[in-house]
């Protein structure tokens, strides 16, 4: 009986062991929860970790992102007006969509870690900016 409940803590003990090295973690890409955490947008709170981005209602959605360095970022005019993907003047990097009618999809690999803010030309005067931070 000595020996089965030794052998029983032992196989407790090394359960625990496995089950908290499967909580940790020492990746610097973004998390899967949703959110880059300790980042913070331009406006406040956390950007969201995706690479899609829906342009629509005059509003970038989610306005403020996270990537990792070689991630595309895909931006999609669901929306009816007319509408652009635009770096803002002064950005480490420089891209412009063009007109992007409904259904319009524009692509930009992000290469290079730092934090570029972008804007529609036409509707940047109602808000309608975003922010890409890459890691």
């Amino acid at each position: 009986m000595g020996y089965s409940r030794a052998f029983s803590l032992s196989i407790l003990l090394v359960g625990s062991l496995v089950l908290s090295a499967c909580g940790s973690s020492n990746s610097s890409t973004p998390s899967d929860s949703g959110t880059g955490s300790g980042l913070t947008c331009p406006k406040g709170g956390s950007p969201v970790a995706t690479t899609s981005v829906t342009v629509a209602d005059f509003s970038f959605t989610p306005e403020c992102i996270v990537v990792s360095a070689g991630s595309t970022v895909t931006w999609t005019n669901t929306g009816v007006p007319v509408h652009s993907v635009t770096s803002d003047t002064g950005a480490p990097l420089t891209f412009d969509s063009g007109p992007l009618g409904s259904a319009g999809v524009f692509h930009w690999i992000f290469d290079s870690p730092g934090t570029v803010n972008y804007h529609c030309t036409a509707h940047e005067s109602l808000g309608m900016v975003g922010t890409v931070m890459v890691q």
